[in-house]
């Protein structure tokens, strides 16, 4: 029987060893002179003719002992706090004075404070609020009869938050979202948007009440102060991805400042898609993002949640001894392993920091207790890209590479050496021919990959470390050359060791296509009788010619009359003819390991790893990626495999079930992170998935995760997904984990305000990092309590029939039994059982 839980809190072993700080996108003021001035040509000025309101959040951490500027249009529109007042100026030149409402309230210190200001042009009135924790605060209503039909404005000067160029100095605290609207305000609307605790509630709110006029999205025509992304779309800025990401802790600066406006990019953008949008500011001095879930601004906001997913977080009935060590410590090395679509491949965004995948969430939650990490994949495509991967980091230099050296998932040439990506996975190309990364070599060809020492992390320059290559066996292959070497950095080489030269070929049978032969498509047909030399799940491969190296693997041989009919898995790349030869036989997943002593001190060659050169005489040679890890420690070794932009259906499809399950085995898992991978798939392809992981790794613990909503549209949450994982869990002998209601995570909208994106389909690693805290968090909640132990026959009650089914399953030396974790079945696992079993309620 399932055990479903609904999680209402932290589970406090999860919260002590997880627990991580959020980063919102607001601006603190770093002195007097602080601000942030618009270009005139981004600030919309049809309000200056119509009704509008403004909003604004603000936090003082200073008492207001003279003018602090809020935020200023020179000419239009002005919010100054004052000791004992807040007020809001409009002007026009049509005019002799001023409009002026007064708050007569001041703004308190070290608390949030909502202003908002209403302009009836309909009514002719304008009136101003602050709603701080005393209540809410209203100006007197001003008439605007003055004004007649004449417009605000002219303007005179740039839109600015912050100081004004008249020398009043800005309010000191931070400065958060600025919403301008459509439409005027009510008192109710301010109420109702305040006690939302909400900080876009001044954007997203729609008052269900009569007495309100806030209608949401559609009412916002202009915002700042909103948003923190690594991905920001480029709204005439120009730069680099560098320089228009907004990250943690970083200054605002003139190309980073995210401006919603609702016009841009015409209909046919989603809003979504606004929120990240950069665009050109005049001035920025002494302003830094922060967070307003951190002290001293924290405790006044909530983050909405999505509200279609499931009913429950967490089922499931799996032992998983093995996955409770993510929450209790490894014992041993301990491979983990996480599956996704391009969020568990991705490698770099604007940040510039940890590579923006699943994986870097987990190595920053974990760092202390890391060993090492596997499936580093291998791709030219990203050879020229600095980037950072733990381990294996191309932050400074890229990878030393020379000859021919192809990417077989994604190559500018077209190779025919792309059908080899069907065999493997990592690919974040979504155009690949499959889900598989990694490098063929030829003629000569040669590249060389280098693991560095990682601080605060296992896998240091003082320690032994492994490092693996993982390499592909196949018909017609080269000699493979792999040479041990050190440097002081990825593409220096400093010292060597001996090399070997690992042999790649498979051959069992070669043919040289005659003229009666054919290839159309999938199929390969042969004059003659075949069917002997030719197997499923073998391979084929072009060994000549100029559809040399295409490949695939064999999916049915048929003697058709005259003819043998060889039926591929996928067609292939290049289609070869008369002439060209083509070679079978198996294809293997192979593994070379060495093992490089601790680096002494004083040595500056402490970067360890191969370099790759394929021995000219056959069909090139393929590595797929690297390992590296610290032996003989209690440790993790982690890594990631996916096709970004392919769900787990096409990873599948565009791959073969033999392939699938090799490659599988080649990582060794004991924990499988299964997240959900939704292009071009359903949900119940996470138990297609799940069936091979099964195949290839009987006794890893598989654990299903529902991931935080995206963006763009209907659809974005996922529910689905989360919903099949509940509900399949428990008969799929997983665990389930859905996160998509977590309120530290929150909607879209939320993680976009919270540092956690780099655009609408992928997190940030801040965003990873939060996002494996929660995961880990909801997993304590179901593993660190005795119940799903005691419940031994799983049948949902405790009694005498667990105590039968645990002896069953001690006396057949299952490991189920080994419940104290000890590697071996011993008196004290019936002590550790019968302890579950007590403590069960």
């Amino acid at each position: 029987m399932s055990q479903h839980y609904r999680t209402f809190g932290l589970a406090c072993a999860a919260l002590l060893i997880f627990s991580f700080s959020r980063v919102q996108a607001q601006f603190v003021t770093q002195g007097p002179n602080a601000r942030v001035e618009f270009d005139a040509v981004n600030v919309p000025n049809e309000f200056l003719s119509n009704d509008f309101s403004l909003l604004c959040w603000v936090f003082p951490q200073q008492a207001i002992s003279g003018s602090a500027s809020v935020l200023d249009y020179p000419g239009v529109l002005s919010v100054v706090a004052l000791p004992t007042s807040t007020r809001v100026v409009l002007a026009s030149s049509s005019i002799g004075s001023p409009f002026i409402a007064d708050v007569p309230f001041p703004l308190p210190t070290n608390e949030w404070s909502l202003i908002g200001v209403s302009v009836d042009r309909a009514n002719a009135v304008f009136r101003c609020w602050t709603h701080t924790s005393s209540g809410l605060h209203a100006s007197n209503t001003i008439s605007l009869a003055a004004l007649g039909t004449q417009s605000l404005g002219p303007a005179t000067g740039t839109f600015h938050i912050g100081a004004d160029k008249a020398g009043t100095p800005s309010l000191q605290g931070m400065l958060g979202l600025v919403a301008l609207r459509t439409h005027v305000l009510g008192s109710c609307d301010m109420e109702q948007m305040y006690a939302s605790h909400d900080f876009l509630a001044p954007h997203m709110y729609t008052n269900p009440n009569p007495c309100g006029y806030m209608n949401g999205v559609d009412g916002c025509r202009w915002m700042v102060g909103h948003g923190m992304t690594a991905g920001a779309l480029d709204g005439g800025v120009g730069g680099t991805l560098y320089t228009r990401s907004a990250t943690v802790g970083s200054s605002v600066i003139p190309t980073n400042v995210h401006v919603y406006n609702s016009t841009f990019g015409g209909t046919s953008m989603h809003w979504h898609n606004r929120l990240r949008v950069v665009q050109p500011v005049s001035h920025v001095q002494d302003l830094v993002y922060v967070s307003h879930f951190e002290p001293p601004f924290d405790g006044f906001f909530v983050r909405p949640v999505p509200t279609d997913g499931p009913t429950e977080d967490i089922a499931g009935h799996e032992f998983a001894h093995r996955a409770r060590q993510l929450l209790e410590g490894p014992n041993g090395l301990v491979r983990v392993v996480i599956s996704a679509n391009s969020r568990a491949m991705r490698f770099l965004d604007g940040d510039g920091g940890d590579a923006p995948n699943f994986l870097h969430g987990f190595l920053a939650t974990h760092r202390s207790s890391i060993a090492g990490i596997a499936q580093r994949p291998l791709s030219l495509w990203t050879f020229p890209t600095l980037h950072t991967w733990f381990g294996f980091s191309f932050r400074q230099e890229v990878m030393r590479h020379s000859g021919t050296v192809e990417s077989i998932m994604q190559t500018t040439t077209n190779h025919p050496c792309r059908d080899f990506s069907h065999l493997h996975t990592g690919s974040v190309g979504a155009s690949s021919n499959g889900p598989g990364a990694g490098v063929w070599l030829f003629d000569g060809g040669l590249c060389a990959i280098k693991a560095q020492s990682e601080p605060g992390s296992l896998m240091t320059s003082d320690a032994p470390l492994v490092v693996e290559a993982n390499y592909l066996a196949y018909p017609g292959a080269s000699m493979l050359r792999i040479t041990p070497e050190r440097g002081p950095s990825q593409a220096t080489v400093g010292t060597t060791a001996a090399p070997t030269v690992v042999p790649c070929d498979t051959s069992t049978h070669t043919h040289t296509l005659g003229s009666n032969d054919s290839v159309v498509g999938q199929v390969v047909k042969l004059e003659g009788d075949h069917t002997s030399v030719y197997a499923p799940g073998a391979l084929l491969v072009v060994t000549t010619g100029p559809a040399f190296p295409s490949s695939g693997v064999i999916e049915s041989v048929v003697l058709n009359g005259t003819h043998t009919s060889i039926t591929l898995k996928h067609p292939l790349h290049a289609t070869p003819g008369a002439g060209d030869q083509i070679a079978t036989g198996p294809f293997e997943m192979r593994v070379y390991s060495y093992e490089f002593a601790q680096v002494a001190s004083g040595d500056p060659n402490t970067w360890r790893g191969f370099e790759f050169a394929e021995v000219p005489g056959g069909a090139g040679a393929v590595v797929f990626s690297v390992n590296a890890y610290r032996p003989n420690v209690n440790g993790f070794i982690m890594g990631s495999v996916g096709w970004g932009g392919n769900g787990y259906q096409l990873q599948i499809d565009k791959s073969s079930p033999e392939a699938i399950v090799k490659w599988m085995k080649e990582t060794k898992a004991d924990i499988w992170l299964q997240v959900t991978a939704n292009q071009f798939s359903q949900p119940p392809t996470m138990l297609a998935y799940t069936t091979f992981i099964r195949q290839a790794l009987p006794n890893c613990d598989i654990i299903w995760a529902g991931e935080m909503s995206h963006g763009g549209g209907p659809g974005a949450t996922q529910a689905p997904w989360h919903q099949y994982i509940i509900d399949n869990a428990d008969n799929s002998d997983v665990i389930g984990l859905s996160s998509l209601d977590d309120p530290r995570l929150g909607t879209f909208e939320q993680q976009i305000t919270d540092g956690m994106r780099s655009d609408t389909a992928h997190i940030t690693a801040r965003g990873n990092t939060i996002q494996a805290e929660v995961w880990l968090d909801l997993l304590a909640q179901y593993l660190l309590t005795p119940c799903p132990i005691a419940d031994f026959d799983h049948n949902g009650t405790k009694n005498v029939f667990d105590y039968i089914a645990f002896g069953n399953a001690y006396a057949a030396g299952d490991l189920r039994a080994d419940i104290d974790q000890s590697g071996t079945l011993n008196i004290f696992d019936y002590i550790a059982f019968g302890n579950n079993f007590a403590a069960c309620q």
